[in-house]
């Protein structure tokens, strides 16, 4: 009698739950295929907020009376879930008889202990602690931020205790230390260096640690005492899961492309979010103005800081803000048990948030109340914003209000056809000129036809990053050159030009020289040069024997 599909079974272990014993050896308990829930709970509203990591241990069985050879099967998740935020993966440890904490050594089996590190705890630290203390020889390595260490307490020994801890802040304070008496009655001195390494788990067990002693290396193997070792990536374990094709693959194809390779086998609250162009002093803002738009500017933001000690930790700060703060800019940021709470400033002179106090924006003094204690070795941080960062004179008298000046890249523009138009608060805006070289519409200025140079004073000014749009015609200028003109007794001359100029496009220039009497009795000239426009008789300095009258027409 063949082996057939239906009598291929999964089994239960002795334990199917997420205790410490859970799995064991194999049971008899067929696992129902298609029954709800028969492997794990169902997923509730605490594992949704706080995350759940469960593990089972089933086994592969052959439900028959035959004596047929079984060749072997393979096992694969065939269905995904629908929840993004569950995922499933299958691994084997090889030992039919092992439970669920032998099996989480394995699953945590990426970093494993190495060498000794290059320190040893100081003094004993208690469950609980989210800090360490390692003392180090001067100069030696310090462990980066993300490090991950083993603390081995009673190594070897039945009593076994090891913890990994992942290093996310530390410090170095160089101390002296004394271990002794030399012949001379003087202290024996020796220098370490006392780092303190924030971890991101707190201490689960109690590790006993050493009193520092110059003989570092013979001393942190003292039996019972804690060992501090290095960690190095093992990635022993290998699991198993299913994922989306991006692609469709057909037979024949030696590459697929798929959703992604990793599967999550931890709850994590952590996430990385990219932040670019910040500015620091997005935080602290002033409103110079709302009408014709809104008009904020970032205040640039100062800060006191009070570190927390054994010795200053408490509810109540006092602080004397200068220079003095801008309404609405005080915050104040603590850290208790390991959270983050912050105190905001209303901008009436009252704090509120995670505490209470108050503020005095005349004199500066403020006064804080913090809901519970400060965590040792963190910070209590007033930000603020200066009172006067900016100057709102918008209204003020005697004061001209801004003009944009620029050239345009003809010369030579035909009257009545300049026009320039911007956004301002999303609206559109316009001026032109009117033909006469005056800017209306929704600027005031001036422009000249002759050179392209226009002024003018925009009522409402374009929006950041925004471009003037200017339209313009122009033409070509005409050049005429009348040499040996000669002013009359009223020093005028008189000339024709060949065609009637644009009005406003006129532009006439002559050389002139004067005779100037210095101290020495020796004559100097100097030669100017003058310019008029739209005028028919134009009255002329007395020229230069061999001056040539050149006139420009548009």
């Amino acid at each position: 009698m063949p082996i057939l599909e239906n009598n291929i079974k999964f089994v239960e272990s002795q334990v199917m739950d997420d205790v410490p014993e859970g799995g064991g050896a194999s049971t008899g308990n067929v696992i129902v295929d298609g029954q709800m829930n028969n492997i794990y709970e169902d997923v509730s509203d605490l594992d949704r907020a706080l995350g759940r990591f469960s593990m089972r241990k089933i086994y592969l069985a052959i439900k028959t009376l035959s004596t047929d050879l079984f060749g072997g099967a393979k096992t694969a998740i065939t269905a995904l879930p629908v929840d993004d935020a569950i995922s499933y993966a299958l691994f084997s440890t090889g030992d039919p008889f092992d439970t669920r904490s032998a099996a989480i050594n394995r699953v945590e089996a990426y970093l494993y202990k190495g060498p000794m590190w290059g320190g040893y705890l100081l003094e004993n630290h208690i469950a609980g602690m989210r800090a360490i203390n390692v003392i180090q020889r001067v100069g030696s390595a310090i462990a980066p931020i993300g490090k991950t260490l083993c603390l081995v307490a009673n190594e070897g020994l039945p009593t076994e205790t090891e913890q990994y801890v992942r290093v996310i802040g530390l410090s170095v304070v160089q101390r002296d230390f004394v271990d002794g008496v030399l012949g001379d009655g003087s202290d024996a001195i020796f220098t370490r260096w006392v780092v303190t390494m924030a971890i991101s788990d707190p201490l689960r067990h109690d590790f006993i640690g050493h009193t520092p002693n110059r003989r570092d290396q013979e001393y942190v193997f003292t039996s019972g005492k804690t060992r501090v070792r290095d960690t190095t990536v093992a990635d022993a374990m290998r699991f198993y899961g299913s994922q989306w094709v991006t692609h469709a693959a057909d037979v024949g194809d030696r590459t697929i492309r798929a959703r992604s390779i990793y599967a999550q086998l931890v709850p994590a609250s952590r996430s990385e979010t990219a932040l670019v162009d910040q500015s620091y002093a997005a935080e602290f803002q002033h409103t110079l103005a709302t009408t014709p738009r809104a008009v904020v500017v970032n205040a640039a933001p100062l800060s006191v800081r009070y570190k927390i000690t054994a010795e200053n930790r408490g509810y109540n700060y006092t602080a004397i803000l200068k220079p003095l703060p801008a309404p609405g800019s005080v915050r104040v940021v603590y850290r208790a048990q390991g959270n983050t709470y912050s105190i905001t400033d209303t901008g009436a002179g009252t704090l509120e948030g995670s505490g209470g106090g108050s503020v005095s924006y005349i004199t500066g003094s403020m006064v804080v109340t913090l809901e519970a204690l400060p965590d040792v070795g963190s910070a209590v941080v007033i930000y603020y914003g200066p009172n006067r960062a900016y100057t709102n004179r918008s209204g003020s008298v005697g004061f001209r209000p801004p003009a944009v000046r620029f050239t345009l890249e003809h010369p030579n523009i035909d009257p009545g056809t300049f026009t320039v138009g911007w956004s301002s608060g999303g609206n559109a805006k316009e001026a032109t000129d009117n033909g006469f070289g005056v800017i209306t519409g929704d600027a005031d200025g001036v422009i000249v036809y002759a050179t392209g140079e226009v002024w003018m004073q925009p009522t409402a000014f374009p929006d950041g990053g925004s471009q003037y749009a200017i339209d313009y015609e122009h033409t070509p200028a005409e050049e005429e050159a009348f040499p040996g003109l000669t002013p009359d007794s009223a020093g005028f001359v008189s000339f024709e030009l060949a065609e009637s100029p644009v009005p406003g496009s006129l532009e006439i220039s002559w050389a002139v020289s004067r005779v100037t009497a210095i101290s020495s009795g020796v004559e100097s000239s100097a030669a100017a040069t003058a310019r008029n426009a739209s005028t028919e008789s134009i009255a002329l300095p007395t020229p230069r024997p061999g001056t040539i009258y050149t006139a420009f027409v548009g």
